[in-house]
């Protein structure tokens, strides 16, 4: 009879660790998806757990030496390195197009370095294995941790080049949030780019509507009206109302 009790208690233990990792993975995948949920910072457990990636080797295989990219050298590579982030940054870039075109205090040169952020602002997602970005289940700590850095090796990358260095800090910063519980620094409100801040919002978007691993599109009209729910804590209140503007019109009317 000891042996049965012990066994159950076993077996329980076992059932709640299970559910326990599910419910990090829900909870991980909206974030990395700058979706629903808390951003955590950095933690002390984090930098315990955090693994050397060498991105620079990883993303000069994808891409090449950064000193001699340019934007469109650097878009065709992405391309050839993997057709699916390619795709999602075309309609993140064509997104932000729309956005910065509305916006009538950018100049010209200011508008294209936004939109070649956007283009550009996944690539350090190039240094994370497959079966990590494409994992159904949840994330161990150190895959987290290895998603979440991807917006710093991307920009580390950029600082390298002559040419893309100035795309860096919208590259870095395009996981941040309003409120603070961003990552990888943690900025608040204003601190964080403009171009960042309409990045994150578009990245969001079409993370939303588009097929992953762990989970169906979600409807436009779900997608919009999550980022009305996320607006202000997530999500810089006056980007979400010019992304919303934008998206209600027709795909062909959105350029002006």
């Amino acid at each position: 009879m000891r042996h049965r009790r012990e066994r159950g208690r076993k077996e329980q233990h076992s059932n709640e660790k299970e559910d326990s990792g599910a419910k990090n993975r829900e909870s991980t995948i909206h974030t990395w998806d700058s979706t629903l949920g808390v951003a955590t910072p950095f933690s002390t457990l984090d930098a315990a757990l955090k693994v050397s990636l060498q991105p620079g080797s990883i993303l000069e295989t994808c891409l090449g030496d950064p000193r001699s990219l340019d934007r469109v050298s650097a878009l065709e590579r992405l391309r050839l390195a993997d057709a699916h982030l390619a795709l999602h940054a075309d309609a993140v870039a064509e997104l932000v197009r729309a956005m910065t075109d509305r916006l009538c205090t950018l100049t010209c040169a200011e508008r294209a370095l936004i939109i070649d952020a956007a283009w550009l602002h996944d690539i350090g997602k190039l240094t994370i294995a497959p079966e990590t970005l494409n994992k159904p289940g949840p994330l161990t700590d150190a895959e987290w941790i290895e998603m979440r850095d991807h917006p710093g090796q991307g920009a580390d990358f950029l600082n390298h080049s002559p040419a893309l260095g100035q795309l860096a800090p919208l590259v870095r910063h395009h996981h941040e949030r309003n409120d603070g519980t961003g990552y990888p620094d943690g900025l608040t409100g204003s601190d964080i780019p403009l171009g960042a801040r309409l990045i994150g919002v578009a990245d969001a978007y079409d993370a939303m509507i588009s097929w992953r691993p762990y989970r169906a599109p979600r409807s436009e009209t779900d997608a919009r009206a999550e980022l009305r729910r996320c607006s202000g804590s997530q999500f810089d209140p006056d980007v979400v109302a010019l992304f919303l503007d934008v998206v209600s019109l027709p795909r062909s009317q959105r350029r002006t």
